[in-house]
């Protein structure tokens, strides 16, 4: 490993780019950060660029972690996704990295060939949302189902009502008349004869 007591000449070019917290960090080491940059083949013409190839870490322990892990992923600061690969090799977002790194004081410049992609780091945010919006539509579906499955409970069945309620048969009643002169009502036919018969004798 190359060692260098003070920042590199690269990161000195591009002060101006940074907030005033990251350029204290970066010169003053107050309050102590520890940077990482990736710096390709081709110089990095804006800002934005720039910032997507630094990383700063919060303190030495987290800068540790990284050195020791086999597999990392950084934040730049414009909010980029890093993935470093320490396994056989050292990979940065799948691409090796054949040059070994460049020690100063507060961190180390990786070199690499090409700039990095901008990569959306994943939300927490958003996957709660999501989850949440899935969460619901379950429910709404299990709650229609449920609410399905009562109606059709409690509905009658209309066969089953046809085979059991009563049946009614039409009873035929005996014609009735009235006679004009005498005000009898005359229940039937018969009946009528009957009556005749006793005004007859009645006469005789």
């Amino acid at each position: 490993l190359q060692a260098e007591k003070d920042l590199p000449q690269y990161m000195l070019q591009h002060l101006s780019c940074f907030a005033d917290e990251v350029v204290k960090s970066l010169v003053r080491q107050d309050p102590q950060r520890f940077f990482i940059l990736f710096a390709p083949l081709k110089l990095l013409k804006t800002c934005d660029e720039l910032r997507s190839h630094l990383v700063m870490l919060p303190d030495e322990a987290t800068y540790k972690n990284f050195l020791t892990s086999s597999l990392y992923q950084l934040i730049s600061l414009n909010g980029s996704l890093i993935n470093v690969n320490f396994t056989n090799s050292v990979q940065v977002n799948g691409k090796k990295i054949s040059e070994k790194p460049i020690l100063f004081t507060n961190g180390r410049l990786y070199y690499i060939e090409d700039r990095l992609e901008y990569i959306q780091p994943h939300s927490a945010g958003v996957g709660s949302t999501a989850a949440i919006a899935v969460s619901f539509v379950i429910l709404l579906l299990v709650g229609l189902v449920a609410a399905f499955i009562l109606i059709k409970r409690k509905k009658p069945d209309l066969l089953n009502f046809n085979l059991t309620r009563p049946s009614f048969h039409r009873v035929s009643m005996p014609r009735a008349s009235w006679r004009g002169s005498q005000g009898v009502l005359v229940a039937s036919d018969a009946l009528e004869d009957t009556v005749d018969d006793r005004e007859g004798s009645e006469r005789e």
